[in-house]
């Protein structure tokens, strides 16, 4: 699916870290090194495109501009952006030897890398000797999806900027979203599962496992009889290891949505008649142990993060709501 651009563009400049952002500029309090942290990888290239522009233009991103221009379209020869699947030590070495040359299209140089946490310990040796030493109207813009992955010394040398996420409705809000989703209820859970981040949301939408997720999420708690039962839930799950934060997401709002109905509550996230799949396992839960299982799903999301083995946390987290189960019944 292809997102109109104007409109994430649009959605960035209403955020209070790129307003944060333009101020510095406006003001004359750039730094030499800016690290935005996002794992939203669509979200991050425009805004650190609209970032460079503001360094350039004389009129602070105006996007009309010949700089803002040039910039959108990535022919603007005073901005370099690094975007390869690993960042690697020839790429900071056409930096090293571009940086040493005086701008002749503008009066200030952009550096920007998309994927800065892939890179390796070597390449980010090397960008350190040019960051430790800012050059004068250079900027270095870094697009990090693991802050983790970067040194602390690479770390000490950089202004860190959390990249707030998209709400539900400033995804829906986007008519090139929703037009291309045939209906607003699957737009909605899509903006919602996604967790704020554009990318998942656009790719959810798109994504033939998505229907096969859902419908596991959704039947799990019918499925997990026994430990015996896990077995063959993993085996289902396996095959679609690489999209285990969306299977959780799924899996957490349906959880959320039977706590609201357990409550008596009406407002639910969940679709697709799933409703009769809650009716049909809430009489072995109670609100206790549904709040224990949304902070077991929760808790292993956050190993996830931490690079755990998504089949391994995924195991664990069938044997906790098997736990929970067993001492609600008791």
């Amino acid at each position: 699916m292809e997102l109109n651009s104007e409109e994430i563009i649009r959605s960035i400049e209403k955020k209070k870290y790129f307003l944060d952002f333009l101020k510095e500029k406006e003001n004359g309090k750039l730094t030499h090194a800016y690290a935005f942290y996002s794992d939203d990888k669509l979200t991050l290239k425009y805004l650190l495109n609209l970032c460079a522009a503001v360094v350039c233009c004389s009129r602070n991103g105006c996007g009309i501009c010949s700089v803002c221009n040039k910039i959108k379209k990535n022919i603007y020869a005073e901005v370099m952006t690094v975007s390869a699947d690993k960042i690697k030590v020839d790429d900071i070495e056409k930096i090293k030897e571009d940086i040493q040359l005086l701008p002749y299209e503008g009066d200030c140089k952009v550096y920007i890398l998309l994927n800065a946490e892939t890179m390796n310990e070597s390449a980010q040796n090397k960008l350190l000797k040019l960051i430790e030493e800012p050059v004068q109207n250079a900027v270095f813009l870094f697009g990090v999806s693991d802050e983790f992955s970067l040194l602390p010394t690479i770390k000490s040398r950089m202004k860190h900027i959390d990249v707030e996420k998209f709400t539900t409705s400033e995804i829906l809000d986007m008519e090139s979203f929703k037009k291309s989703v045939k209906d607003i209820k699957t737009a909605e859970l899509a903006a919602v599962i996604s967790e704020g981040n554009l990318t998942l949301a656009s790719k959810i939408v798109c994504d033939e496992k998505f229907n096969f997720l859902y419908n596991l999420a959704t039947n799990l708690y019918l499925k997990l009889k026994n430990s015996k039962c896990v077995v063959s839930c993993i085996a289902e799950i396996t095959p679609y290891k690489d999209d285990i934060n969306i299977f959780l997401n799924i899996l957490l709002i349906f959880t959320k949505d039977m706590l609201m109905y357990e409550m008596g509550k009406s407002d639910f996230v969940s679709l697709k008649n799933a409703e009769k799949e809650m009716v049909s396992v809430l009489w072995e839960f109670n609100t206790q142990s549904l709040m224990g299982i949304i902070e077991k799903i929760n808790s292993t999301k956050r190993k996830l993060v931490l690079n755990c083995n998504p089949v391994l946390a995924a195991e664990k987290l069938f044997f906790d709501i098997l736990e929970v189960k067993y001492i609600c019944r008791t």
